[in-house]
């Protein structure tokens, strides 16, 4: 092997996550089946990868130690359980512990103790995963980052990518999101974030709070494990800034930074212009004024961006090096993506928004479907879904909409959903399409309902099940970007 090749095989070599000693002394587990090594952690068989330590918890509903066998023939370097399967061979390399949950903290603990990464932690009502990923791709080009997969954000999923973390790491970004208060608490205490950035305070969840100021408390959570020299972002334009601010300095926080569209801001969005392409975005941070461009198109997005790189510059990023990432950022599957598809002897652009909704971020796309630019003849269609987990509040949260589509220009409005029936009941007749009962039989429709050169806002709650319609109107589709006119 040629000089040039061994080092090519060992930069693609993947990189040891964890060992059968390492693993045991941060889980006081009891390791068996001999030494292993890990490239990467697991909890699904159904995506587990080559060299994945896998652990075996318990659900409401499956038990990890049912697949354990699946697991091994998927390729796990080695398995975490708290009881050995009888049907599993003798020699499979076990680490066995009291408790696979607790397990998975303590590896969580251990790779946060030993990384010398910079730690990002982002919350919200709207916005943290979109951020994240603005945040990671920015950094991305300064040095190594590892962030949250998708929004595994919770009592799972951040202790999941706590223990994904790289010693050698640079950087650290993870979404952290709750249901009940504490919970955030808690989910800070094993992160321990240099920098918290909250995105906003919104009606999000609202049956699991008794109202929107306790879900700004449980959010201004984030800071109960922020390192003490470290830093916190909030949105100066959101109502509940104050206590969010008033919980930071509880927390014993001397370095607030804001962000927002006021000139007060620390970190201010001037400008967003939305087009068919992009945002182009104008701000100020630390005193530096930037101009730049984001694939991702409508002002929440635009000022989302401003705090991402916020976050990035108080560490002493080089805004030119971290717009370079930024701009990398392709749209997110379910969260604004732009399709351009065949339909009808013509084409249509659908704006896959269909992951999750609540009152927020409905209105915010309600309001960028109505700043695009239309070809001759096309319309601007809203097919809207039901909002969830909004208490009750949601029968007026949903008939509220309508003020939004009419004062937005959208020229028609379906939609799908007992709860959205309140907002059908409320638009204004000229743009009041449809009501259907679900999602599947809004889809049997959509030759009716929908002509060629449309653009269509497609969003609502991830139960509701809006992406059965993206998929429906996207079957042939063929452009998987937002860079067609």
């Amino acid at each position: 092997m040629s000089p040039i090749s061994e080092i090519n095989s060992i930069i693609k070599a993947p990189q040891i996550l964890w060992n059968a000693l390492d693993a045991a002394a941060a889980t006081g587990g009891r390791s068996q089946g001999g030494i292993w090594e890990a490239s990467g952690v697991s909890i699904d068989t159904r995506s587990i990868q080559n060299g994945d330590l896998f652990i075996a918890l318990h659900g409401p509903s499956h038990n990890g130690h049912d697949y354990i066998v699946n697991a091994f023939d998927n390729g796990a370097s080695a398995a975490i359980v708290d009881t050995v399967p009888p049907h599993l061979k003798k020699k499979s390399p076990l680490l066995v512990v009291k408790d696979t949950q607790k397990a998975l903290n303590s590896l969580a603990i251990a790779a946060r103790r030993r990384t010398r990464a910079k730690i990002f932690a982002i919350t919200g009502s709207v916005g943290k995963t979109g951020t994240k990923e603005m945040l990671a791709a920015a950094l991305s080009k300064v040095g190594l980052v590892c962030s949250t997969k998708g929004n595994e954000n919770n009592e799972i999923g951040v202790p999941l990518n706590l223990a994904r973390l790289p010693e050698n790491c640079d950087f650290g970004v993870f979404e952290a999101g709750m249901n009940s208060q504490g919970e955030m608490a808690r989910l800070s205490e094993m992160i321990r974030p240099d920098i918290a950035l909250i995105t906003t305070v919104e009606a999000a969840h609202t049956e699991h709070f008794d109202n929107i100021d306790a879900i700004a408390n449980a959010k201004g959570e984030i800071f109960t494990g922020l390192n003490k020299n470290g830093i916190g972002i909030i949105n100066l334009d959101n109502p509940y800034f104050s206590t969010l601010e008033f919980l930071a300095k509880q927390a014993g926080l001397t370095n607030i930074k804001t962000f927002g569209q006021t000139p007060k801001a620390d970190l201010q969005l001037i400008s967003a212009l939305t087009t068919n392409f992009n945002t182009k975005v104008t701000a100020k941070i630390r005193d530096e004024e930037l101009t730049y461009s984001i694939k991702l198109q409508g002002t929440h997005w635009a000022l989302n961006s401003v705090a991402a790189l916020g976050a990035a510059m108080s560490i002493g990023a080089e805004s030119k090096e971290l717009l370079k990432g930024l701009s990398s950022l392709e749209p997110i599957k379910g969260r604004g993506q732009v399709l351009t598809t065949p339909f009808n002897n013509g084409y249509i652009k659908v704006v896959d928004d269909s992951y999750n909704a609540n009152p927020a971020s409905m209105k915010a796309a309600i309001i960028c479907l109505g700043e695009k630019n239309q070809v001759k003849d096309g319309r601007r269609v809203a097919i809207l879904g039901d909002m969830l987990e909004l208490g009750a509040e949601a029968s007026k949260a949903h008939a509220s909409l309508a003020s939004t589509c009419s004062n937005a220009g959208i020229d028609f409005v379906f939609t799908a959903g007992s709860l959205m029936a309140n907002l059908y009941a409320a638009l204004p007749p000229e743009i009041r399409g449809n009501h259907y009962a679900s999602a599947e039989k809004l889809c049997s429709c959509l030759d009716q309902i929908i002509k060629p050169s449309d653009t269509i806002l497609v969003k609502g709650s991830q139960g509701a099940q809006m992406g059965r319609v993206v998929n429906a109107l996207t079957s042939k589709c063929i452009n998987y970007n937002n860079n067609q006119g």
